[in-house]
Order: C-alpha cells, then sequence, then structure tokens
C-alpha cells in the first residue's frame, strides 16, 4: 500500500542545479528543451528529449551524469520506476553527483522495495551534501519506508526530525500518526491526525479513515463507522469509493482486524474499480486466515486483471503447497522468483512448503538461495516471524536426517542470527565452514556471528543503519 504519495518529487531533478551550474553553461539543445518541457509537466517528451542527449554520445561525464539524472525525474513522475532506477544507477557510477542515491531511494520506496530504499535514502542523509529540501525529502521517504518495515519507532524518529524542523510537516504527522497507532500510542496518534487536519494538505479523507479504523480498532465501532462513513458517503466517484475502502481495510489488517478489513474489502470490489488491488488484497487475508480455496480464487482474479504482483503468486503457491497441488506450487513459485529475483521471500516459503512434506533436503536447497538472496539486499523473510520459527523447527529435524550437510547448518545459523543468538549462530556457522571450506556466505555469517551488535553495518565503505532483526 502507498500510505503517502511523495508530494514534492517536482524538486528532485532541480537539486542538480546545487551541484552543477558550471555544467548548465554547455548544456545541449536537447537537454535544454528537455527542461522546457519538464517545466511545462509534459514530462513523455522531456524524458524522449533527454534520452536523444544520451544518444548522441555525450562525452562529458558530468553532462552526461545531469541527462541520466534528469531523465530519471521525469520517469519517476510518469511512475516508470524500473527506468527510474536504472538511470539513477548510472548517475551512481558516473560519481557525478549524491541525487542518484536520493532518486533512486524514493523510486524504490515507491516500488515497496523498501529495505533497499532506506540504505539509498540513509547515504543522502549520510553523505551531507544535499540541499535541505533533498534532506528532507529523504527523511520523509525513509520514513515511510520504515514504517512500511514494521520498524514505526525509527518512522517516529525520522518524522519528529522533521516535524521539529517545521519542514513537510503535514506529511510527516500523517505518518507518524500511522506509526503512533501501531505502537498504540493512542494520544499522541490522535494529537498528530488533528494537527494534520488543522494544517490541512489535501489528504483529509486520508486522515479521517485512518482515525475511523483507529477507532474501531479500539473497540469504538459506532463512532469509526460514523467517521469513516461520512468520508465514504462524500466522495461521488466510484475509484475513489475504491481507494477509500481498500486504505481503511489495509490499515484494519495492519491491526489485525481481519473480519472488518474483509468487509470493507468487499464493498471495494463491490465498486468495480480498482478491482486487481482490492482481490490481491483480499487473498493475503484469506491466506492468513487458512482459507486456502478461497486465496486460490482471488489471485487469479487480480492475476487476470493484470496485478503481476510476486506477494500474489507467493500467497497463492503457499495455499496451493497446503492442498498438495505441488506442481502449481512449483509454478507460481517459480514467477514469483522471476518478477523479484532479488528477493529472499518465494525461496524461503518454498523452502518451507518443502519442509511441510518433510523433503528436507530440497527445503534446505531452497533456503541457501533465500539466505544468499538476504546477504545481498537485505531481504524480507527476517520480518517475518512465523515463518522463521517453523524454519527453526524444521531445521533442527533436518540436522537429524541431513548427516554432514553444511546448508542445513547455514541456513540454521542465519536463523540464529536472525533470533540475535550470537553463541548457537557462530556455533553451527562454524559447522557449515568446516563442512564447505569454500562457502563465501557461511564465513561472512561466521565473521557476523563473531561480531559485537553495533546497529551499524557496513557498506562500500560507509557506515549506515541497520534493521532490526525481529525477536524469535
Amino acid at each position: 500500500m502507498k500510505y503517502l504519495k511523495p508530494l514534492p518529487l517536482l524538486l528532485i531533478p532541480f537539486i542538480w542545479f546545487v551541484f552543477y551550474t558550471n555544467v548548465f553553461s554547455c548544456t545541449t539543445s536537447y537537454i535544454k528543451k528537455g527542461e522546457d518541457a519538464f517545466q511545462q509537466g509534459k514530462y513523455e517528451d522531456a524524458e524522449n528529449y533527454y534520452s536523444k542527449a544520451i544518444e548522441a554520445g555525450i562525452k562529458d561525464p558530468g553532462v552526461l551524469s545531469k541527462s541520466y539524472y534528469m531523465r530519471a525525474g521525469c520517469r519517476l513522475q510518469v511512475e516508470n520506476y524500473e527506468g527510474c532506477v536504472e538511470d539513477a544507477d548510472q548517475v551512481i557510477l558516473l560519481g557525478q553527483s549524491p541525487g542518484g542515491y536520493l532518486v533512486r531511494g524514493v523510486a524504490r520506496s515507491e516500488m515497496q522495495m523498501h529495505k533497499q530504499a532506506v540504505e539509498d535514502l540513509s547515504l543522502v542523509l549520510e553523505k551531507g551534501m544535499m540541499p535541505e529540501s533533498a534532506k528532507n525529502l529523504a527523511l520523509l521517504k525513509r520514513a515511510t519506508s520504515l514504517f512500511a518495515l514494521g520498524e514505526s519507532k525509527l518512522a517516529v524518529k525520522d518524522c519528529t526530525a522533521l516535524i521539529n524542523a517545521h519542514a513537510k510537516e503535514y506529511e510527516a504527522r500523517i505518518i507518524r500518526a500511522q506509526a503512533w497507532l501501531v505502537l498504540k500510542m493512542t494520544d499522541n496518534f490522535f494529537d498528530d491526525c488533528n494537527v494534520a487536519l488543522n494544517i490541512g494538505g489535501g489528504q483529509d479523507s486520508f486522515i479521517f479513515i485512518l482515525r475511523a479504523a483507529a477507532y474501531m480498532a479500539l473497540g469504538r465501532d459506532e463512532e469509526g463507522l460514523k467517521g469513516s462513513d461520512q468520508v465514504i458517503a462524500a466522495e461521488k466517484t466510484g475509484k475513489g469509493l475504491s481507494f477509500l475502502y481498500t486504505t481503511r481495510a489495509q490499515l484494519l489488517s495492519n491491526l489485525g482486524e481481519y473480519e472488518k478489513c474483509l468487509d470493507d474489502l468487499g464493498k471495494a470490489i463491490a465498486t468495480g474499480e480498482d478491482l486487481s488491488s482490492a482481490y490481491s488484497q483480499r487473498c493475503k487475508i484469506w491466506e492468513i486466515r487458512g482459507e486456502d480455496e478461497k486465496c486460490i480464487a482471488d489471485a487469479g482474479k487480480a492475476l487476470e486483471l493484470g496485478k503481476k504482483d510476486m506477494h500474489v503468486y507467493v500467497y497463492r503457491a503457499k495455499c496451493l503447497q497446503r492442498l498438495g497441488r505441488v506442481t502449481e506450487a512449483d509454478l507460481d513459485w517459480a514467477r514469483a522468483i522471476e518478477l523479484r529475483p532479488q528477493s529472499d521471500l518465494p525461496h524461503f516459503y518454498r523452502g518451507l512448503a518443502h519442509a511441510y512434506h518433510q523433503e528436507y533436503a530440497q527445503a534446505v536447497s531452497c533456503w541457501r538461495e533465500g539466505v544468499a538472496a538476504d546477504e545481498q539486499n537485505n531481504g524480507d523473510m527476517r520480518y517475518e516471524r512465523a515463518g522463521l520459527g517453523h524454519m527453526r523447527d524444521a531445521c533442527d529435524k533436518g540436522k537429524a536426517t541431513l548427516k554432514n550437510n553444511s546448508d542445513v547448518y547455514l541456513v540454521s545459523g542465519w536463523l540464529y542470527l536472525q533470533a540475535k543468538d550470537r553463541p548457537r549462530a557462530e556455533q553451527d556457522l562454524a559447522t557449515a565452514v568446516r563442512l564447505n571450506p569454500g562457502s563465501d556466505i557461511a564465513k561472512k555469517l561466521l565473521a557476523s556471528a563473531k561480531e559485537k551488535e553495533t546497529g551499524l553495518i557496513e557498506k562500500d565503505g560507509k557506515k549506515m543503519l541497520r534493521l532490526r532483526a525481529p525477536a524469535s
């Protein structure tokens, strides 16, 4: 779900002016036309002009980097996030501007690649070379991604920094309000909602829905329904109604109010608008509740409507596996991995499916791939507490049946690391290295198990925030 549309994206392409005023004196005609088109809101035309400038074979690395950067801004405006990330990669590769990390971080946040977004945006803030407008945007988007990761306390910290600086206060209070709600600090939640409403920033209907969901979660259904129904009744378009219902449903889902969530999703579907989002969201709830056939049906509808989402395939595959439809499940695991090869979730859940059928060798093989993906991308599975618990149980059984299998000790050691049980992690990872001395992943994890937890990690020579692993 998009918790908050990043209103100030128009600022991003113009950050370049702060760093490369000398470059603008030799701007090519294509770049000048691109700038004019962008300022007029003709983003597709601007993208075409920058593409022509790049294709012209620019030799000056500053001008070339600027062209990629500006085209990334155009692609961000038209929601071509994959293309935006590709251009931002080129800016970073050319080494001409820290703004490449900013635009890539914003795009990754929009793509729900929240772990990678946090890494990029943390680099922007640590470099300290960006104007205040860029730093504020980085803080806002990092807060959004941290909240999506379940890191509510860290999201509150970033939002509070913005509010204290009187920067982006409206947007920051909306995000912080949601974080307060998850942290069960309801007085703070209602305070932020009320201040945001007084400020007024064009998303008042969202705040009313947010506040109504809080009332419902607190058992004050009458107040919650009355407040949200008033907002919904005032909405005149089917698409707007669908958004309000799916938004309230997502909030209720986050709070574990699944029955009320399902009711709202049914109403969203009844509007006939944005059906793919409602079906994909509902299939997740069916999977959580163990209603496999309903999940499979809704996932199929979401996919037929063009919702090519890795998570939809994962939800359906888990249900298919539980029903013994292993061949169909394998196809969905493969599709999920194809859509997001950098994600660890499909590998881990595919392994859990094998473990369910006591196929421990296949399970461990899948998990080894998942550990590799996690180490590369700071993946999603470390936030799946229930899944990690099932994996630990299966690994214990696997150790008894898989003699001298280094991978089972590698996975077991990784799991103990997530649980912050470093002594047991070190013991299992040392066994993995002994059984397979050529395993670079096992060696890296073993070194990590021996280190003292500092809250920071090093990447490319830079220290950055380490997201907390969940408790066991």
